[in-house]
C-alpha cells in the first residue's frame, strides 16, 4: 500500500477504503466511490487527477509514450459540469445528434457522455483508441479515461468495462426538494387534447396544438420542455426559429416570497429593457415579464411566475424567436387561459 502513495497526493476528498473485494477509493463530498482493479498502483497528481495502472503499464515521460500495459485516469472537473448536462439533455431530447463516437450512457444509473476517439494519427503511434467518460455531478464533473494500445485492446478493453461496474455514484443536489423533478410532469390525452398534469404541483394544463414535449434537467431536478417543429428543426442553426418554453416549480418559501413581494408592490415596471405587468391566471394574481435588447433583437424572453396557496410558484419561462414572437405569444396566452390550480 505505501508504494501506491509514492508519486502524489489524491485531490481533496478522496480516502482509500481496504475491503473485502479490494482497494476502494471514495469521495464523500462529491458522492462517487470506486474500486482499483486488483493488483494496480493508483496515485493522485496535479491535484484533480488519479492514475490506475496496471502490474506491467509503462510510461516513456520523454516521449510522452504510452508503452505497455494498462491505465485508466480519473479527473475531477470543476468547470464544465453545467454544459455538460445541456449537452446531454440536447442529445437525449434530440435537440442536437450526437458527433461521431459520441453517445449518452449510464454509469451507475447516472447519464454520462461517452466519447471514443479513433484516427490514423492514434493507429501510428500503437493506440486503438481513447475513451473519455463524463459524468455531471452538483458542482464538478467526474472524467474516467482510458487510452487502449492495439496490442492491449482486449484485456484493457475489458478492464475498463470491468473498473466501470465498480463506480458507485450517490448524491442529490442540494436543496433538490425545492425544485420540480422530471417524473413530475405527466403527458396524458383527454377528450382530444394533450394535457400536462403534476400533482405534487396541484396544476394541469392544455399543451398548444402542434407543440412538442420533452423533459431536461439531472437526477433531482427537472423542467418540462415544451416547444415548436420550427425550433426543433432550426436547433443546431445559427438563426434559431419558432419557441420554446420551460415549465418548472420552485417549493422554496424564501422564492415564493420574493414574488409575492413583487406583486404587493403592484406597480407596472416599463423599462427599454424589460417590461413588467400584474396579470390573472385561474384566479391568482401572476408576474408576467418580458425582456428584450438590442444584442437579442432576434429573441425575446418571456417568464410568468405564478405563486399559489400552497407558497410555491409555478414558472412558465418562454424563449421565442424572430417572426414567431406575436403566434407564440398568443399560443402561451392561450395555454395560460387553460391552466388548472387546485
Amino acid at each position: 500500500m505505501k508504494g501506491a502513495f509514492e508519486f502524489g497526493v489524491l485531490p481533496k476528498g478522496f480516502v482509500t477504503q481496504e475491503t473485502s473485494e479490494g482497494i476502494v477509493l471514495e469521495n464523500k463530498d462529491i458522492g462517487v466511490s470506486f474500486r482499483v482493479p486488483n493488483g494496480w498502483k493508483f496515485t493522485g497528481y496535479f491535484g484533480d487527477s488519479i492514475s490506475l495502472n496496471s502490474p506491467d503499464y509503462e510510461y516513456n515521460l520523454e516521449l510522452f509514450k504510452h508503452l505497455k500495459g494498462c491505465a485508466i485516469t480519473v479527473r475531477v472537473d470543476h468547470y464544465i459540469y453545467s454544459n455538460l448536462i445541456e449537452s446531454i439533455n440536447e442529445i437525449e431530447n434530440g435537440f442536437t445528434s450526437p458527433s461521431e463516437g459520441e453517445e449518452v450512457m449510464t454509469v451507475s444509473g447516472y447519464d454520462a457522455l461517452k466519447r471514443i476517439e479513433k484516427s490514423e494519427q492514434l493507429q501510428k503511434e500503437g493506440v486503438e483508441k481513447n475513451i473519455q467518460i463524463e459524468i455531471p455531478f452538483p458542482k464538478v464533473a467526474i472524467n474516467f479515461s482510458t487510452s487502449i494500445l492495439e496490442t492491449e485492446k482486449t484485456r484493457c478493453n475489458q478492464a475498463f468495462d470491468e473498473f466501470l461496474k465498480t463506480v458507485s455514484i450517490n448524491y442529490h443536489f442540494d436543496e433538490a426538494e425545492n425544485w420540480s423533478k422530471r417524473e413530475d410532469f405527466i403527458i396524458e390525452n383527454i377528450q382530444g387534447k394533450k394535457m400536462v398534469r403534476n400533482e405534487r404541483g396541484k396544476f394541469s394544463f392544455v399543451i398548444p396544438k402542434g407543440w412538442n414535449t420533452a423533459t431536461e434537467g439531472y437526477r433531482d431536478k427537472g423542467n418540462l420542455l415544451l416547444y415548436t417543429q420550427e425550433y426543433l428543426e432550426s436547433f443546431e442553426e445559427e438563426n434559431k426559429q419558432g419557441c420554446i418554453l420551460r415549465v418548472s416549480v420552485r417549493y422554496d418559501k424564501n422564492f415564493f416570497e420574493k414574488i409575492k413581494t413583487e406583486l404587493e408592490k403592484n406597480e407596472i415596471e416599463n423599462k427599454d429593457f424589460l417590461k413588467k405587468e400584474i396579470i390573472k391566471i385561474n384566479g391568482y394574481e401572476a408576474l408576467k415579464e418580458l425582456i428584450s435588447t438590442q444584442e437579442m433583437e432576434e429573441v425575446k424572453i418571456v417568464r410568468i411566475s405564478i405563486p399559489t396557496k400552497d407558497r410555491i410558484v409555478i414558472f412558465f419561462g418562454g424563449v421565442f424567436y424572430s417572426d414567431y414572437y406575436t403566434r407564440c405569444l398568443q399560443e402561451l396566452n392561450n395555454l395560460l387561459a387553460t391552466i388548472v390550480i387546485r
